[in-house]
């Protein structure tokens, strides 16, 4: 490694490509060997996994917060099977037929845009797989988690430590998960007896923090009547940013709002304080959307529609509403 100026992640990647490439064998406790042609095994034709995405970043999708852990679980299934993982997106897809010589396809939180294009592969019989979304009229396998769970989580969370004046902060890309989060929150308020005003919602992009988002969010806690709490439909970079300005407004976490947002990463627990959180399964929904793929491709029955379990991971970033 240090002739060629590499690490050891690299090395065991270019090894693990070898081995499913059937060219070396690795055996534990013995060594790797390379094998004799003799006795590697005809490459099948089809040999790839293509997953679809909104905003492809290249390779950098491993690192994003939301897709990377998704990516983790696909691969850890593929792993030793022969199929690999290519990243592509929805605005460079062409004709079925350039997608010949890969085995199936993962569609990552796609939106009604991408519908009649999801049902284009299915009428084709291509194995296909969704994450983050699904349709009554696509009979294409799904595999999401229960959103409406984790804004119930949310909101008993937040009701049961005296807030009932709750903001939301959304995503302006509407996603599957986001618009099933907004209509679970709007559709629990009478339940919860929480006040629902329009002027308490936020669309925000999802790195940059706007001037119209910088103008509602301070609108917003300039009212009189102001939120106590704050949910996050996403942790994604924008929420750092808001954090800040609700410092540079001197109102801080968890003394004059409090805050839960949905997906856990290195950042929410490394704030300070470290943010609540409704933890999405992120690599358990790579891991499972892999597997049904891969019952279609060997002709198994799979489930159509699979709903993983939410968890809601208590830190430091709510308190008693201060009212």
């Amino acid at each position: 490694m240090e002739r060629h100026a590499v690490s050891l992640s690299t090395v065991e990647g270019a090894l693990r490509i070898l081995s499913d490439e059937q060219l070396i064998s690795c055996h534990v406790g013995r060594g790797t060997f390379v094998n004799d042609s003799s006795a590697q095994k005809e490459k099948p034709a089809t040999s790839g996994i293509i997953c679809m995405f909104s905003e492809f970043q290249g390779q950098g999708v491993i690192s994003n917060l939301h897709q990377g852990p998704i990516c983790e679980g696909i691969r850890n299934v593929l792993d030793g099977t022969g199929l690999h993982l290519t990243m592509s997106d929805y605005g460079s897809i062409g004709d079925i037929n350039s997608y010949n010589g890969f085995s199936g396809l993962i569609f990552m939180a796609p939106t009604e845009r991408q519908k009649n294009l999801i049902k284009k592969f299915q009428n084709s019989n291509v194995p296909s797989v969704i994450i983050s979304a699904s349709w009554e009229d696509v009979n294409t396998p799904s595999v999401d988690c229960d959103n409406e769970y984790g804004i119930r989580c949310a909101l008993r969370y937040l009701t049961d430590r005296g807030h009932t004046r709750i903001g939301y902060v959304d995503q302006n890309y509407c996603s599957f998960d986001a618009l099933a989060r907004r209509s679970a929150f709007k559709n629990m308020a009478g339940e919860f007896e929480i006040e629902c005003r329009n002027e308490w919602f936020i669309a925000a992009k999802y790195e940059n923090l706007d001037d119209e988002t910088l103008f509602n969010l301070r609108n917003m806690f300039t009212l009189e009547s102001r939120p106590t709490a704050l949910i996050f439909s996403s942790f994604f970079p924008v929420t750092m940013k808001i954090i800040a300005e609700l410092k540079n407004m001197n109102l801080y976490i968890p003394r004059d709002v409090s805050l839960i947002g949905f997906d856990d990463s290195s950042w929410a627990r490394c704030m300070k304080p470290a943010l609540t959180v409704i933890e999405q399964p992120l690599n358990n929904m790579g891991r499972h959307a892999a597997e049904r793929l891969l019952e279609q491709l060997n002709g198994k029955a799979y489930v159509k529609h699979e709903i993983l379990p939410i968890e809601l991971i208590e830190r430091r970033s709510v308190a008693v509403a201060n009212i």
